[in-house]
């Protein structure tokens, strides 16, 4: 066969080939997100639709923040304030026993739930200057290093059920970078 035949149609192809690699990459690795509102007092007990994708009841925003956690293939790192939702312990438990590796920072550790937690075997780091009158604050949770799960919302049934709140999901590689460097500092130094 002819080269001169055989090289445009060989490099026609190795262009086709790089520029659905490219594609793909780009969307193998594009940013997803995903923004949750919750609610004050008892506006949304129940469906507001019948796509739980869509709907703006309490139930179905939990179920959102317990599908994403569950998605935890490797490691879950979390730094809340407080954890005391039941369903969400549970569910932070049952990702240990999956063999999830799971971190979690605390401002206290006084609480049934992390106790829990602790005694399940979930490393907990607790804020050391017990008196002070700073709080640890921080809202977040890490998800295999590639999501983040951040904003207003302590993962407690107030906030879940009565206060207004909101939760960001995102797997935008700047913010979960930023994040997962809080969350070392931070575990290295409590």
């Amino acid at each position: 066969m002819d080269v001169s035949v055989l090289l445009p149609k060989i490099a026609l192809s190795l262009g086709i080939g790089i520029t659905f690699g490219v594609w793909l990459h780009k969307y193998l690795h594009r940013d997803q997100t995903e923004t949750l509102f919750f609610f004050g007092n008892t506006q949304y007990y129940h469906h507001t639709t019948n796509d739980q994708n869509d709907c703006d009841c309490r139930t179905c925003k939990s179920n959102t923040l317990i599908k994403w956690l569950n998605q935890a293939k490797h490691s879950l790192d979390i730094c809340l304030c407080f954890i005391t939702d039941e369903t969400l312990t549970t569910t932070i438990i049952d990702a240990h026993k999956r063999g999830i590796k799971v971190r979690i920072i605390l401002d206290e550790d006084c609480i049934r739930t992390t106790w829990k937690m602790g005694m399940a075997g979930i490393a907990k780091k607790v804020k050391k200057a017990k008196n002070s009158d700073s709080i640890m604050h921080h809202k977040f949770t890490i998800i295999d290093g590639k999501k983040v799960i951040l904003g207003s919302l302590n993962w407690t049934p107030k906030a879940l059920r009565k206060n207004w709140e909101n939760t960001l999901i995102t797997n935008n590689a700047e913010v979960v970078r930023a994040y997962s460097k809080e969350f070392e500092k931070l575990w290295k130094q409590f």
